[in-house]
């Protein structure tokens, strides 16, 4: 699925090693962890339906990167997303000006340079406001209590 975690390395192997002849899985390690790393990552949000929903992680690469956002709201064309190469301490920014109950769901900003791939995922909770209710009853149900009940409002389809 698209909102799982990406974490990809392209293998880049040293040209040399101080240490020895024969390649050090230390040194190596430490050369293929040039990828984007997120300082802040994504967080899970909930916001009431019409609520301004601002995604915004911190990463750190040592080259330029991309950022890349995948979501409900982002397929739908209803978010917008500053998407531009970055430097060190990047923050990619996704906003939906108006939360709305299709607007929920996973987040993914996937960061990429020239080492390789990282990302982060979030949920967005969308808390649809109930209307008025619309057929009201209360009866009677024995000497001291009453039952109240009601239908709630149609929400347009949704």
């Amino acid at each position: 699925m698209w909102h799982t975690l990406v974490d990809e390395v392209v293998p880049v192997e040293p040209s040399f090693s101080p240490l020895s002849p024969q390649r050090s899985p230390l040194l190596t390690a430490l050369v293929l962890d040039k990828r984007p790393i997120f300082v802040v990552p994504l967080t899970d949000v909930s916001v009431c339906e019409g609520d301004v929903v601002v995604l915004e992680p911190k990463i750190s690469s040592i080259s330029s990167f991309t950022a890349t956002w995948r979501g409900p709201a982002v397929q739908a064309g209803r978010a917008q997303v500053e998407v531009e190469a970055w430097n060190d301490d990047g923050r990619p920014r996704l906003t939906i000006s108006k939360a709305a109950p299709l607007d929920g769901g996973p987040y993914s900003v996937v960061a990429e340079n020239a080492y390789g791939t990282s990302s982060s995922l979030s949920f967005v909770k969308v808390i649809v406001r109930p209307e008025a209710p619309t057929a009201v009853v209360c009866e009677r149900i024995g000497r001291n209590a009453l039952l109240l009940s009601w239908s709630q409002g149609a929400r347009g389809g949704i």
